[in-house]
């Protein structure tokens, strides 16, 4: 335990060498973000705006964070930033469609600011995808990442025999299925690891949406495979070029944190950051584990993630009873 302790003080010593200022950018827009979102959850629209100003500038900013603002000003009945802000959401890929469902902008569709929303909405839009068209993304490694997330879902539950000619369906025992299903994401993760050795790590920059499908095979496939070691040695081989792109600012500070977190909680082990989604409504939350909690803010403010408390706050959601007495540092 001592040893692993200090490996994780070396490790969060480490960062601001290659990422400090990246680390400290997005942990003042993760504190901020979710101080929002606990205002927001508790029907306290001015509270929540009042952190607008705050990461206007903020390069982590999404286009669902543009959204999010547009919804806060639209309850809090201020309509032209709601409209500047749906203008900004719409130019970085929020659509009609998602814009129409939200009621949140009830009172905004009902302003005559709608109006000028829906006029301009075509050419909003025509400007966001002409900047996907100039985007320059890697089609062709894109593309290959989705046939193998493609192929990580299509386990079938079912054995095809042949019987005069005939196909026949027979339904797969419990084990059958379970090794078919650890057969095809041991195959898929070998491939997706050989093709990020290959070509790099796949960030979002990059391939666009598919970054998201190779990070959920990475996160649902090999960890659940977690005793395999051949496995363990395809991460061995793209752990440095995710870090690489973390020091780049291609990929969050807290990318790899994630993962092995995760990694960890597949093992029935302690986490190191809960910088995997923790909070829940599981009644297992109360039992989650840390190493060292008393360090653990510390550690998660080392790579960009706000304190544990806000965390939950955020969502509206008491911490586990586990770290509920705990004196964070």
């Amino acid at each position: 335990m001592k040893t692993l302790i200090v490996s994780i003080l070396l490790f969060c010593a480490s960062i601001p060498s290659f990422t400090q200022n990246l680390t400290e950018t997005h942990y003042w827009y993760d504190t901020h973000s979710k101080m929002m979102q606990g205002y927001y959850h508790r029907g306290l629209y001015p509270e929540a705006i009042q952190y607008i100003d705050s990461l206007k500038e903020n390069q982590y900013l999404t286009p669902f964070d543009y959204y999010f603002f547009a919804r806060l000003y639209a309850l809090s009945n201020q309509f032209e930033s709601s409209l500047y802000y749906l203008e900004k959401s719409v130019k970085q890929g929020i659509s009609k469609e998602q814009i129409d469902v939200m009621y949140d902008l009830d009172k905004f569709r009902e302003s005559h600011l709608n109006i000028v929303f829906e006029i301009n909405y075509t050419s909003w839009h025509e400007e966001y995808l002409t900047s996907l068209s100039n985007a320059g993304k890697d089609t062709v490694y894109s593309h290959e990442i989705t046939a193998l997330y493609n192929l990580s879902r299509e386990k079938s539950r079912y054995n095809i025999l042949k019987i005069d000619g005939d196909e026949m369906y027979e339904l797969k025992d419990s084990l059958s299925l379970y090794q078919d299903e650890q057969q095809t994401d041991s195959t898929v993760f070998v491939k997706l690891t050989n093709l990020i050795t290959e070509k790099g790590f796949p960030t979002y920059k990059r391939v666009g949406n598919s970054f998201y499908r190779a990070t959920d095979i990475l996160r649902l496939n090999y960890y659940k495979n977690k005793s395999l070691s051949i496995l363990e040695n395809s991460w061995l081989k793209i752990k440095p070029l995710i870090v690489k792109e973390m020091k780049s600012g291609n990929l969050k500070p807290f990318y790899l944190a994630h993962l092995e977190d995760l990694h960890r909680v597949h093992q029935n082990k302690p986490q190191v950051y809960l910088a995997t989604k923790v909070h829940s409504s599981s009644p297992t939350q109360n039992e989650v584990s840390v190493i060292a909690p008393e360090a653990l803010n510390s550690r998660r403010k080392s790579i960009g993630l706000c304190s544990i408390q806000i965390e939950y706050w955020s969502q509206a959601v008491e911490l586990p009873l586990s770290l509920q007495k705990i004196h964070f540092k």
